[in-house]
C-alpha cells in the first residue's frame, strides 16, 4: 500500500504529466482531457474514449514566471500554477481542458486560457446551484449532452421499430442528447416476433451505422416480458453480448466494456471486446 501511495503521489506531483504522454503513445489515436476538481463529470469523458485527467495545479513544483501578470495576488495558488502549466507548455499533452464552476477564480482561469490557447479546447461547464429543482436537473442534463456534442467522435444514436406513435419516445431520446433518432416502422411490421424484430433492427444497423461501437437495449418488454429481442440481435450481429447490466464503463483503452451485471446470486463483472450489445 506504502509503494502505491508513493507511486500516487509521484503521478500526481509530476508537472511533466510524463504519464500522459506515455499513455498516448500507447495509443495514437487516444485523446486526453485535463478536468479541473471536483464536478467534472469524468463519466462523460471516459464514455467518450478518451483519458480523464484531474488537474490540481502545481503546488510548489513551479515559479510563477507569467501567471502573476494574468492574476491578482489574492488568486490562490491551483488557479495560478494551472495557468503557469499552460503559458510553460507543460499542458501540451492534452487536447483539452475542462472547468466547472467551482468558483469564480476557476470561471476565469477558463476563458484565460481560451483566449490564450485558441487551439485548444477548452470548455465550461455550467452547473445548476440548487440540485433538488426539477428544473435544474434538466439544465444539467442539457449541459452534460451539450459536453457530449463537443467532445469528438461520440456519436448517440436512438433506434426503435414500432408504429408511428413510437416517434414520440425518440423525440423525448433527442430532448436528453441523443444526435439522431431512426424510426423503423412499417405495416408489415406487426404481429412481428421477438426473431423477426430483431432480423429487422439488425438490417437498420448494418444500413445505416454498420461501425457501431456499442448497442445499449433494454431488460424485456413490458407485454410480452420475454427478453429474447437484445440477446438474438447480438447473435445475429456477431458480437458480444453482456445481458441485465447495472453499472458499465469503458476499459482505459476504448477498446472492450465492463459490465456490473445480475445473476441469480447476486453480481458479476464481465468485459467484452467492443463492438458489443449491453
Amino acid at each position: 500500500m506504502d509503494e502505491l501511495l508513493r507511486r500516487c503521489e509521484e503521478i500526481i506531483r509530476d508537472v511533466s504529466f510524463a504519464t500522459v504522454r506515455r499513455w498516448k503513445a500507447e495509443h495514437p489515436d487516444g485523446k486526453a482531457i485535463a478536468y479541473f476538481p471536483v464536478y467534472a463529470p469524468v463519466e462523460v469523458i471516459a464514455a467518450a474514449g478518451m483519458l480523464p485527467v484531474g488537474l490540481h495545479g502545481a503546488g510548489d513544483q513551479l515559479e510563477l514566471q507569467h501567471a502573476d501578470a494574468r492574476f491578482g495576488s489574492f488568486i490562490c495558488s491551483i488557479v495560478k500554477t494551472t495557468l503557469e502549466l499552460g503559458l510553460t507548455g507543460r499542458l501540451a499533452p492534452f487536447d483539452g481542458l475542462l472547468f466547472s464552476s467551482i468558483c469564480d477564480s476557476a470561471r476565469n482561469l477558463c476563458f484565460v486560457l481560451k483566449r490564450n490557447f485558441p487551439q485548444l479546447y477548452v470548455d465550461f461547464l455550467h452547473l445548476p446551484h440548487n440540485a433538488e429543482s426539477a428544473s435544474s436537473r434538466e439544465f444539467l442534463r442539457s449541459e452534460y449532452a451539450r459536453l457530449k456534442a463537443a467532445l469528438p467522435g461520440t456519436e448517440i444514436v436512438a433506434l426503435t421499430m414500432g408504429p408511428p406513435q413510437a416517434e414520440a419516445a425518440l423525440v423525448r431520446c433527442l430532448e436528453l442528447g441523443a444526435d439522431r433518432a431512426v424510426l423503423a416502422s412499417d405495416r408489415r411490421f406487426a404481429g412481428a416476433d421477438t426473431w423477426a424484430t430483431a432480423l429487422t433492427l439488425a438490417a437498420v444497423i448494418r444500413a445505416t451505422h454498420p461501425d457501431f461501437d456499442l448497442i445499449l437495449v433494454g431488460k424485456q418488454a413490458i407485454d410480452g416480458d420475454t427478453a429474447q429481442v437484445g440477446p438474438e440481435l447480438a447473435e445475429i450481429l456477431g458480437i458480444p453480448q453482456i445481458m441485465y447490466g447495472v453499472e458499465m464503463s469503458w476499459a482505459a483503452n476504448g477498446k472492450r466494456i465492463r459490465v456490473r451485471r445480475e445473476i441469480e446470486t447476486g453480481y458479476e463483472v464481465v468485459e467484452a471486446r467492443l463492438p458489443a450489445l449491453v
